[in-house]
C-alpha cells in the first residue's frame, strides 16, 4: 500500500480548514461547498491510487508463483531427460544381452529350428 506524503495530508487539512483563493482577475472566492467536493475528488483518487498499487502487488505474487511453477517444469523435463537416457541405454544392454544368447545357443546348437 502507497504511504501518502506528508505534504499531501497536510495540504488536506490545510485545505480543509480555510477557504481557497482562484487567481482570477476578480479573486473569485470558492465556497466550503467546493472546497468539499475537491476534496473528495481528491479522497476518490488517492483511494483508486492505493487500489491500484494492491493490484500491482498482486500482479507481482502472481508472477512470483509463476516462476515458481516454471522452475517446478524446468526440474521435471530435466528429470524425463535422465529417465529417458536411462531407458535407452537399459534398451542397449538389453539388446547386448540378446545378441549374446543368440551366439550362445548358436555355438551350443540350442536353436529351434
Amino acid at each position: 500500500m502507497v504511504a501518502l506524503p506528508c505534504s499531501v495530508l497536510a495540504w488536506q487539512r490545510a485545505k480543509a480548514s480555510q477557504r481557497v483563493r482562484v487567481g482570477f482577475s476578480h479573486q473569485a472566492t470558492l465556497s466550503k461547498k467546493h472546497i468539499n467536493m475537491s476534496e473528495a475528488l481528491i479522497d476518490l483518487v488517492l483511494a483508486r491510487l492505493n487500489r491500484i498499487d494492491e493490484n500491482v502487488e498482486r500482479i507481482g505474487d502472481v508472477k512470483n508463483r509463476l516462476s515458481s511453477i516454471e522452475a517446478g517444469q524446468a526440474s521435471i523435463i530435466q528429470h524425463l531427460g535422465h529417465l529417458a537416457a536411462a531407458d535407452a541405454q537399459q534398451q542397449l544392454t538389453a539388446d547386448r544381452v540378446l545378441d549374446r544368447l543368440s551366439r550362445l545357443e548358436q555355438r551350443l546348437d540350442l536353436r529351434d529350428a
